[in-house]
């Protein structure tokens, strides 16, 4: 079977995922720890959690201080 045939398949000549998303590899070894505590509904960039709050009808999230010390934004 072709792998690239299967749904969700990332072919190997991609780059890594963590250095699609542009995290550093230490960082998110890191935050894995904390990640429960630290994003609770949603995990992403800040710019990212915002937008998904406000289609919650959600005034505050938590997470965005812990993503821009994570992603950088």
């Amino acid at each position: 079977m072709d792998v690239l045939s299967c749904r969700g398949a990332i072919a190997r000549c991609e780059p890594k995922i963590l250095q699609r998303l542009n995290i550093a590899p230490d960082a998110w070894v890191n935050s894995l720890p904390r990640i429960e505590s630290e994003f609770h509904t949603f995990i992403g960039c800040g710019d990212s959690i915002a937008p998904c709050a406000q289609k919650l009808k959600q005034q505050w999230v938590k997470g965005v201080g812990a993503a821009k010390r994570l992603f950088g934004r």
